[in-house]
């Protein structure tokens, strides 16, 4: 992507929501978003400051698929940030 794009994906026009654009979480320096179709589960953390972005996916949707992308991108943030 552009870095016009990357500005207009991660515009902050509803911070006191801790919304981005297009429904991307925002705090501190931290972006992430979540989904699922009931059948697989997906979890993207981005922290553009530090150049990280961590994509975890499974096919395992519902509570089981959600915790266990959070367990695997917890890890794998306290790896790259240093937690």
């Amino acid at each position: 992507m552009k870095p016009t794009s990357y500005k207009t994906l991660l515009a902050i026009p509803f911070m006191h929501k801790g919304y981005a654009v297009g429904g991307w979480g925002v705090g501190n320096g931290t972006y992430g978003h979540t989904g699922s179709n009931n059948s697989n589960y997906a979890k993207i953390h981005m922290q553009p400051d530090k150049n990280i972005v961590i994509l975890v996916t499974t096919n395992q949707g519902g509570d089981p698929g959600q915790k266990a992308c959070e367990q695997v991108q917890e890890r794998l943030v306290a790896l790259l940030v240093g937690k």
